[in-house]
């Protein structure tokens, strides 16, 4: 599968598996990956391998794909969404690298960074239509399908 596929693929079972459970809820489920020209970059769980990741992605662009599905249980009926976003690291020298490793242990986290802390000083440009996709959850996608199926925001 390509990161598209996959993401889309996951999020969609993941809002499924609960249909049974949760049959007249709208279940939410989303998932995102790190995209590096079609190599798929994971969580690097060591502060070592957080730091080959951010060299390799350092100067360069690379994607991040998020894709959410809605799926209601007793319709059947699913809606979904992907937020890709552009994102271009700056040209990082081994000791910036490092140092940002070590003040925020980004090993959770694909592609090794939390941008929405000390980690936005990586970023030379981010390029996309909802900055809440590139941390988790693109929250405009997930308005946007909820009111598909009625529900508002503001009732």
């Amino acid at each position: 599968m390509t990161p598209i596929e996959l993401v889309t693929h996951l999020a969609r079972g993941k809002a499924r598996s609960l249909a049974d459970r949760f049959a007249d809820a709208l279940v939410i489920g989303s998932d995102q990956c790190v995209d590096l020209d079609g190599e798929i970059l994971g969580k690097p769980h060591t502060p070592e391998r957080a730091a080959a990741q951010l060299a390799r992605l350092a100067g360069r662009k690379h994607f991040i794909h998020t894709a959410v599905c809605v799926h209601h249980g007793a319709s059947g009926r699913s809606e979904e969404w992907l937020d890709t976003h552009a994102l271009t690291l700056r040209a990082l020298t081994v000791q910036e690298i490092e140092e940002y490793v070590r003040r925020d242990a980004p090993l959770d986290c694909a592609g090794s960074y939390k941008i929405e802390g000390v980690g936005i000083a990586l970023f030379e440009s981010i390029e996309g239509r909802d900055f809440t996709g590139v941390i988790g959850l693109p929250l405009t996608g997930v308005v946007t399908l909820l009111g598909r199926f009625g529900a508002r925001v503001f009732a």
